[in-house]
């Protein structure tokens, strides 16, 4: 018994001082020290998550969607780059059509051929016409050939004939022809917008009106 006691007590004692000097070692850690940057490497297939601060620069094609509100710093312009075959539209906001309008008549004997001045462009303006109507009126048995009207924008002037409808006779047994249409026509400042009536006959009174609508530009 005594032998036994004589290895047990020094193996005790150093069991002991083996825990004491453990309890009295610092731990150390594989944590990185705080002063010191982490790496981390991502493939393409695994970006890493990250949010822009600042001015960014995007390459390729970039979809919005839910219709996000815009705002333009100021100062800040927008380029619209659109080709001739597909403009832009746009609509004025103020009103600067000068809106147009003119009536003339005549009554003519002894001639087929009458011209009849309705109006003389003013200056600094050109006119655009979009509606023309033109009455001729002749005694029985006559009809109209030709129903024109003349304007000048600057390459000469440019007669426009106009399909010409038989009406039904007038009370007085007259016979009665129109034409109208909507059109564009362009006079230039200080030029006439005149018209042209020939009848199939010299004899007796011919009545001839006719009346433009449109609007004013500035040149």
């Amino acid at each position: 018994m005594r032998k036994l006691r004589r290895y047990v007590l020094p193996t005790c004692g150093f069991t002991v001082l083996v825990v004491a000097l453990l309890l009295a070692s610092p731990l150390t850690s594989n944590a990185v020290p705080s002063d010191k940057d982490v790496r981390v490497i991502n493939t393409t297939l695994e970006p890493v998550p990250t949010a822009a601060q600042g001015t960014t620069t995007i390459a390729g094609s970039v979809s919005v969607t839910n219709t996000p509100t815009v705002n333009l710093a100021t100062g800040a312009s927008v380029n619209v780059a659109n080709s001739a075959a597909n403009p832009v539209p746009v609509s004025f906001t103020s009103d600067p059509l000068e809106p147009f309008q003119a009536a003339a008549s005549t009554t003519e004997t002894g001639t087929n051929v009458s011209t009849l001045n309705v109006a003389t462009v003013p200056a600094g303006k050109r006119l655009v016409i979009e509606f023309v109507s033109m009455t001729g009126q002749v005694p029985a048995g006559q009809h109209l050939e030709i129903m024109e009207i003349t304007t000048s924008s600057g390459f000469g002037g440019v007669s426009h004939a106009f399909v010409i409808h038989t009406q039904p006779d007038a009370v007085s047994g007259d016979a009665l022809f129109r034409a109208n249409q909507s059109l564009k026509l362009y006079a230039n400042a200080g030029t006439q917008v005149s018209a042209l009536f020939r009848r199939s006959s010299t004899l007796g009174l011919a009545n001839y009106h006719l009346t433009i609508s449109g609007y004013l530009v500035d040149m």
